[in-house]
């Protein structure tokens, strides 16, 4: 029996792995939940045969020493870099650790030995383009050596993540539970059922967003101004309860997804899961699992420098285009919601073990 002390921090990362938890086990791999654990502590983590470490209370609860004394354990130490987007990395714990895997990566991993501004690619893209600047930039600190290039790996995205239930509580409670699917999976909407009432969904926060974090947002709310009213209904203004929300996305035709904190959010999943097409940028510069992202079929992507964009979205509003690739989606999405998505799970658990 493989034994793996998992002291992950996200609840997207953690979830699958207590939702398929009995699956996982008859592979031979045993899970032990150690979210308060103590790095230091020696004792706590014998006997396991790898350490699941994630980088949420990296230079709070422990520091670069700590993971440097881990990696003299002899357990296989993961970095989990549990970040929302391709780049925040903390590669100076490349040499302590057997592997470092985030959610999504840059499909040229060359490009991490690039400074970027606000330490993502594509905030350095707006900086440099449009001179859009932030009052505290942070570049990136340290680059990719290609001496450990090859410890990075893509775990799992937020397709994965708990979709289940608005009830907060009991998504909380059964997120903390041990074992089981008691709920059922997430209902995959039609996108063909029922009314469809607006026709662009784009509900989002601007304001907690740096300048060049929030470009995106700002200029695509800019340019759905324009379009709304001319036959057009869009939802984009101000935002709402997460029950209207929720409300909302299920009577749209299309749903737009800019980037935020990450490239990959879980608004992409929700267009997916109620039925409406996803707009959103380009994503063909990251890696991710699984990849649900396949533009012009899955998605319509559209320019960094949204240029595209009003032309994009008018193009998902002609006769059935909408309907059709948001069907496309669902169609690759339900192969990993519920009990559906156990095989491909564990079975990227396993790869990723055996790296």
């Amino acid at each position: 029996m493989i034994r793996i002390a998992c002291a992950l921090q996200f609840h997207a990362s953690v979830f699958p792995l207590r939702y398929h938890r009995r699956a996982i086990n008859r592979r031979g791999i045993d899970i032990r939940f150690l979210p308060s654990l103590d790095v230091s502590d020696a004792c706590a983590l014998r006997g396991f045969d790898y350490i699941f470490l994630s980088n949420r209370f990296y230079g709070t609860r422990f520091g670069l020493e700590q993971v440097r004394a881990l990696s003299t354990l002899g357990n296989k130490v993961y970095w989990f870099d549990e970040t929302a987007s391709t780049g925040t990395t903390n590669f100076e714990v490349l040499p302590f650790v057997h592997a470092y895997l985030k959610r999504q990566l840059l499909r040229d991993t060359a490009r991490y030995s690039e400074p970027w501004y606000r330490r993502r690619i594509y905030t350095d893209y707006y900086h440099r383009k449009f001179g859009v600047s932030d009052t505290d930039p942070h570049y990136t600190e340290t680059a990719l050596s290609s001496e450990h290039a090859h410890k990075l790996g893509v775990y799992w995205n937020l397709a994965y993540k708990d979709y289940r239930s608005s009830f907060r509580r009991l998504r909380t409670y059964v997120r903390n539970m041990t074992a089981l699917p008691i709920l059922p999976a997430p209902r995959l909407r039609e996108p063909s059922s029922g009314r469809r009432d607006i026709d662009v969904f784009a509900r989002m926060s601007v304001k907690t967003f740096a300048p060049s974090v929030g470009y995106q947002r700002r200029e695509m709310l800019r340019m759905l101004d324009a379009i709304d009213g001319n036959g057009v209904k869009v939802a984009h203004r101000g935002t709402v309860p997460k029950k209207e929300y929720e409300r909302e996305l299920a009577v749209s035709r299309t749903v737009v997804s800019p980037f935020g904190w990450g490239e990959i959010c879980y608004r992409d999943f929700e267009a997916m899961l109620n039925g409406a097409c996803l707009i959103k940028p380009d994503v063909s510069h990251l890696t991710t699992w699984p990849d649900v992202f396949v533009a012009n079929k899955t998605y319509l992507p559209c320019s960094w420098d949204l240029s595209d964009f009003p032309g994009v979205v008018q193009r998902a509003l002609e006769g059935n285009a909408a309907s059709e690739m948001a069907a496309a989606a669902q169609n690759v999405l339900k192969a990993y919601i519920g009990e559906r998505g156990a095989a491909p799970f564990v079975s990227r658990l396993q790869t990723l073990l055996t790296a």
